[in-house]
């Protein structure tokens, strides 16, 4: 029987999904609807500092800006504020 997973999509998480589930013994073949990775650059990458840790990300050289806030809206346009001191 083949291990075969199809990744969707190869933006930062997406690819280290692929790589993850790869070192677990499976055949991975990942998709992109761009013809080079990384272009354009729109996925916000965002990442919590406690899934980087259970990742094991090294994120001093990918850092480039730490968040302070969000807004986040509920699909009937209710939100929350956060802001981080």
């Amino acid at each position: 029987m083949m291990n075969n997973v199809t990744v969707v999509g190869c933006g930062a998480i997406g690819l280290k999904t692929a790589l993850e589930i790869k070192k677990n013994g499976f055949e991975v073949n990942a998709i992109e609807e761009h013809t080079a990775i990384g272009e354009p650059s729109n996925c916000s990458g965002l990442i919590s500092k406690s899934g980087a840790e259970a990742l094991k990300l090294d994120l001093t050289e990918s850092t480039l800006q730490k968040i302070k806030g969000a807004k986040i809206f509920a699909p009937n346009w209710k939100n929350i504020h956060i802001l981080i001191n």
